[in-house]
């Protein structure tokens, strides 16, 4: 029992923490609050054995050959899994 209460006061005092960061705040904790930065990040969490360094090196979008023939197979996918297809997620991307 003292072991799931240390876990909550841990949850609870991040949770405070992150509530508390400034605006204009930076780093990985600041990052979660951010619509995109905290979505990529649960995606990355959600399924850690889907993303490997390739996937993610330098904001490359996952290779279609990543379980997809085409790029015409890979793009609906891409477009369910982050709201936008591929093409302009690529025109969107800072460079």
């Amino acid at each position: 029992m003292l072991a799931k209460l240390s876990e909550l006061m841990f949850v609870k005092a991040m949770r405070r923490y992150v509530e508390l960061l400034p605006p204009d705040g930076r780093g990985w904790l600041a990052g979660v609050r951010d619509v995109h930065v905290g979505r990529a990040l649960a995606l990355l969490h959600g399924k850690p054995e889907r993303w490997t360094g390739s996937t993610c090196c330098a904001g490359d979008l996952p290779s279609p050959r990543n379980g997809y023939e085409s790029e015409a197979a890979f793009s609906p996918a891409f477009k369910r899994e982050f709201g936008t297809p591929p093409a302009a997620w690529r025109k969107a991307k800072p460079s």
